[in-house]
């Protein structure tokens, strides 16, 4: 498995290839992730990233969260340890993922939430 940056069209064909009506939503300065099992999209993202940086780094979030073609703790996992590389390698420090995203992966007792902000942030700061 790899995860690279993909195209806005592989984004909207895999979307729509699992019966999913529009996902898009206005946002600033956002990519395309796609998860690729021999050369074959499995899985894909849609990340935002704050205008401004904060002590020279910005802030990644997952607007609507990762899409899967199968529930999978292995793909989740590949998704989870590698948008960390994507995040470090992009001047980031932190990826930011909603709660709702959470519950729809088990992922609340792994990783806290903390609801002050009704957000989750699935990673430790990335420095």
């Amino acid at each position: 498995m790899k995860l690279e940056e993909i195209s806005l069209n592989e984004y909207e064909e895999f979307i729509n290839s699992l019966g999913i009506k529009n996902t898009l939503i206005r946002m600033n300065n956002r990519s395309y992730i796609g998860i690729k099992e021999n050369n074959k999209i499995i899985g894909v993202d849609m990340i935002g990233t704050a205008k401004r940086k904060t002590f020279g780094k910005y802030a990644y979030y997952s607007a609507i969260g990762p899409i899967f073609n199968k529930d999978d703790k292995e793909i989740i996992d590949f998704y989870i340890n590698n948008i960390k590389e994507y995040v470090k390698n992009h001047d980031g420090y932190v990826f930011i993922l909603g709660e709702d995203i959470a519950k729809k992966y088990n992922l609340e007792k792994e990783y806290p939430i903390t609801r002050h902000y009704k957000l989750m942030k699935i990673f430790e700061s990335i420095r």
